[in-house]
């Protein structure tokens, strides 16, 4: 029986190992990964189920060498000498990639492998074959967006609950950011229980398979909004792609401002923040300084 496996080389960024599955359907799911990235194996492999192989590859993440022998002996255990290899090259070493497209390579016709570019506005695959021992690509695909809220979370969290609003200020922009239209999906108010204790965030809105982290605050400054944003969208928490915005009743000073700028975080002020229900202008502004951001790409 014909059968699909894609090799998959993990990293500390779950997404471009999770969309390429949705895009492909390969029949099992091989992670490979080192003794500093088995947490996110771990995470990976709890998102796919049953579709994840078991137990996970890990190997060393400079020896090409011995990286090429853990591969094939993990394909040649499980059976796969025939099957058709999709290998996912995004995540990992730049040792592990060359490994794994060594492994392209010598499997030949029946071998294909990919990288997942996932900084821009849409997903896309770029993929590549070696045609009588020559490296070919092809032209890049759009990833369709088969991602929710939940979904993040799940690879990003692990754990997490929803808690209510603190202030009008909170429920008067939520209800904004709620009704952006059919293409957006927005959550307040997560605390992420998986990350640390006491860590959260007042929102989280996803446009395709783009998502953004929020804090509201009347009075927003480094150590109140800033600094939390920016911890908060790192590396091994919620992602360095993941978009920062700050909503602010009261203007910010100008060093604060900068620091946004530095921090890459995109500020909506709204004078009206203060008062039972937001002005029709800055429910305008809101609105046009968040679907700008979140359709421009990163």
């Amino acid at each position: 029986m014909h059968k699909k496996v894609m090799l998959a080389l993990v990293g500390e960024q779950p997404i471009p190992n999770v969309l390429p599955v949705a895009h492909f359907g390969p029949d099992r799911v091989a992670l490979i990964c080192t003794r500093q990235t088995q947490w996110m194996a771990d995470r990976i492999g709890e998102y796919l189920g049953e579709l994840a192989a078991r137990p996970f590859c890990v190997t060393d993440p400079y020896l090409v060498d011995v990286i090429m022998a853990d591969l094939d002996r993990y394909i040649d255990t499980r059976g796969w000498s025939e099957a058709e290899l999709l290998i996912n090259l995004t995540g990992g070493t730049k040792a592990m990639a060359l490994a794994a497209l060594e492994t392209a390579r010598y499997s030949g016709s029946r071998a294909s492998a990919f990288y997942c570019q996932t900084g821009a506005r849409d997903h896309l695959l770029h993929r590549f074959r070696f045609v009588d021992g020559r490296l070919t690509s092809e032209p890049p695909m759009r990833i369709a967006p088969s991602l929710t809220i939940n979904d993040f979370l799940r690879l990003h969290a692990g754990r997490w609950h929803l808690e209510e609003f603190k202030n009008d200020f909170e429920r008067n922009v939520a209800t904004v950011l709620g009704s952006l239209g059919s293409e957006y999906e927005f959550w307040p108010n997560v605390r992420l229980s998986g990350i640390g204790h006491g860590v959260e965030v007042d929102g989280i809105l996803r446009f395709g398979s783009t998502f953004g982290v929020f804090e509201i605050k009347l009075r927003a400054k480094k150590s109140d909004g800033l600094d939390q944003l920016r911890s908060v969208t790192e590396q091994r928490t919620l992602g360095t792609y993941t978009k920062r915005f700050l909503v602010t009743s009261d203007p910010m000073h100008h060093n604060d401002m900068d620091l946004a700028d530095a921090y890459r975080v995109t500020v909506a002020t709204l004078p009206s923040g203060r008062q039972a229900r937001l002005s029709a202008e800055d429910v305008c502004s809101l609105t046009e300084v968040v679907t700008r951001e979140m359709t421009r790409g990163n």
